[in-house]
């Protein structure tokens, strides 16, 4: 037993991550490192996929050495690098919003996106010569082949590898920058409800499934039962994702911020724990 409401300790516990000065250093910290990190991957990516090059390029009997060979481990490194540095990064993220996911600018996919083009493009840039271009040479039987359309395709690697990974980071980063500015878009029509909107009660009437047990919380669409401010009865399905100690049940009271002058638009319609009046209340179970 307790003393202390749950509910306000953990609003406090939230604000107070929130608010830390150095949690926004950090997190930038971790973000740049999972950059060097995916830039390692994709320069061991690189050096591993030399060898299979060359061995193409170079006749059977010619060297299939690559230059690169001393360089396998950054592929292992990099990887698990990567990894843990965008889980870190992601619950860092996480914790302040107890769900949502922040981020200074962009998050680390992107980012790791972005490393790893630079890694593939430096790395290319070293990549082993062939014995003879344009030739498979044979220098044990001399039965040399001319490279057909495969050869020159691997040949040029050093070209269209770099491209094909900027491309991903640039569509990565599009993803991103368009994401980021649906949720500001959305977080200022909350703004604007909670100045000439309405915050009215609701019901749930279909739940979010149970979460199995240790999981944080569930995601999915909820339905909610409210009557909008003319009196109208309306019901609203949406995504969210929802903490596993505040998942509302069946017949639970919500709370629903609308527009008096667009009842029926359900993009200005938001459900938060019942009792919310923040804007972050309303954004916390948002997915």
């Amino acid at each position: 037993m307790s003393t202390i409401d749950p509910a306000q300790a953990r609003a406090e516990r939230v604000e107070r991550l929130r608010s830390n000065p150095l949690r926004p250093a950090a997190l930038t910290a971790i973000l740049v490192a999972t950059g060097l990190a995916a830039a390692a991957l994709g320069a061991g990516v690189v050096a591993m996929l030399d060898s299979m090059r060359i061995s193409k390029l170079n006749g059977v009997f010619a060297t299939w050495e690559s230059r690169l060979d001393h360089l396998f481990w950054l592929f292992p490194v990099g990887l698990c690098a990567t990894i843990a540095l965008v889980l870190l990064s992601t619950l860092l993220a996480r914790a302040p919003s107890a769900g949502r996911l922040r981020y200074p600018v962009v998050g680390p996919l992107p980012v790791a996106m972005v490393g790893i083009a630079a890694g593939v493009t430096w790395m290319c840039s070293r990549l082993t010569a062939p014995v003879e271009v344009g030739v498979r040479t044979d220098p044990s039987f001399g039965n040399d082949e001319t490279w057909g359309t495969t050869q020159w395709i691997w040949y040029r690697a050093d070209i269209w590898w770099p491209v094909l990974a900027w491309a991903l980071a640039v569509a990565a980063l599009v993803v991103a920058v368009v994401v980021r500015q649906r949720h500001r878009a959305r977080s200022a029509r909350i703004a604007h409800l909670l100045e000439a909107g309405r915050i009215v009660p609701g019901e749930v009437t279909e739940a979010l499934p149970v979460p199995s047990p240790g999981s944080a919380g569930a995601a999915g669409r909820m339905t909610v039962r409210f009557t909008d401010p003319q009196g109208t009865e309306r019901w609203v399905r949406p995504v969210c994702r929802i903490s596993a100690d505040e998942l509302p049940f069946v017949g639970a009271e919500v709370a629903v911020l609308c527009d008096p002058q667009a009842p029926a638009d359900v993009r200005r319609i938001f459900v938060g724990p019942r009792g919310a009046r923040a804007a972050s209340e309303f954004e916390r179970w948002l997915l």
